[in-house]
């Protein structure tokens, strides 16, 4: 994906006028116009929304929910922060503001992303299952784990693996009634995506968290879109694992939703259980 910023500036002379009133509040704006409507926006540029449609357009956007997530994108960084956002020379207050901001942007680039059919279905799905299995390798063997603590606590069975041993032959043993949940940022982690192709092969629901498009994504359905905003061949993932936790945090509070009261009194009961792990309180506070 090219930089919309970028590619906002070099086609600016090409632009017609009405178009160019468009460009110019972008640039002087992003980070508020990634909150605006269509209406919203036209009216600050002084322009009709056909206009703005039209300006969108003319940056090969399909529509302007495209453009937006194109320029929430372009805001978060293509490339690792690590190249493009800090500096040598940064203060900590600097570099700790460039990372959350980064972080704050990427979140903003998920949420328009997001496809909430695909969510509802997933929740659905989660949330009648009778097993889930979840998967995941590297970092996103991390985000695995915090998963299975999530759902747990919504009174749904779960385990995670991230021994590739163990998640095919975990892939093995499940069936129709089962539902296996894949992390992969890249979609490209092969010992994944033999699992999810295994589970699919026993019948079971596979559902994906990866970017869209991924080879992970030819055996799952439903697929959770995790954006692919940073480079991890190189770097450490940051951003991309600070996505697939908000998916996470999603999932298991529109399950929670679902079940209604039976899942509000067993996440109590859960945390009752490890009060007594904690100091008493001093009498009289």
């Amino acid at each position: 994906m090219d930089d919309l910023l970028k590619k906002i500036t070099t086609v600016f002379d090409e632009l017609n006028p009405s178009e160019g009133k468009v460009a110019r509040y972008v640039l002087n704006a992003p980070d508020q116009v990634i909150h605006l409507s269509i209406a919203n926006l036209a009216a600050k540029s002084k322009v009709s929304e056909p206009t703005v449609m039209r300006f969108c357009r003319s940056l090969g956007c399909k529509g302007y929910q495209d453009f937006k997530l194109e320029l929430a994108v372009s805001l978060a960084g293509d490339t690792p922060y690590v190249h493009t956002s800090i500096e040598p020379e940064d203060s900590t207050s600097q570099m700790a503001e460039k990372i959350c901001q980064y972080s704050s942007n990427s979140l903003r680039v998920l949420y328009e992303s997001l496809d909430m059919t695909a969510i509802d279905r997933t929740i659905d799905i989660l949330n009648n299952a009778s097993r889930i299995e979840i998967y995941g390798s590297g970092a996103s063997g991390i985000v695995a784990l915090d998963a299975q603590h999530k759902l747990f606590r919504t009174k749904v069975p779960t385990v995670a693996y991230r021994d590739s041993h163990l998640q095919l032959m975990s892939a093995s043993s499940l069936d129709e009634n089962s539902v296996a949940l894949a992390f992969s940022y890249t979609g490209e982690s092969l010992n994944i995506i033999e699992a999810a192709k295994l589970a699919r092969e026993q019948g079971a629901t596979v559902v994906g968290v990866t970017c869209a498009g991924s080879p992970l994504t030819d055996y799952c359905d439903p697929v959770i879109n995790n954006p692919k905003l940073e480079d991890t061949k190189l770097f450490a993932p940051m951003v991309s694992r600070i996505c697939q936790l908000a998916i996470v945090d999603i999932l298991a509070t529109g399950i929670a939703m679902k079940k209604g009261q039976v899942a509000w009194e067993h996440m109590k009961k859960i945390k009752e259980s490890i009060n007594m792990l904690r100091p008493p309180k001093p009498l009289g506070k």
